[in-house]
């Protein structure tokens, strides 16, 4: 076994011990954002409508 083969692993393992540990509620606060949830929400909704719109057009041929 060379010594060349384990360089990948090592390189991993020193990054994910560098890495900080991020406590689960933290990353939940992160993904979590109430003020934008109606905004985004909305959009989503608008944006279904056109694509609806666009593909019946296009698929109607008219």
């Amino acid at each position: 076994m060379q010594l060349n083969d384990l360089k990948p692993a090592w390189k991993q393992l020193k990054l994910l011990n560098a890495m900080r540990h991020i406590e689960s509620k933290e990353i939940l606060s992160i993904i979590e954002n109430p003020e934008n949830t109606n905004k985004t929400k909305l959009q989503r909704v608008l944006f279904n409508i056109v694509m609806f719109i666009v593909i019946t057009v296009f698929c109607q041929g008219g």
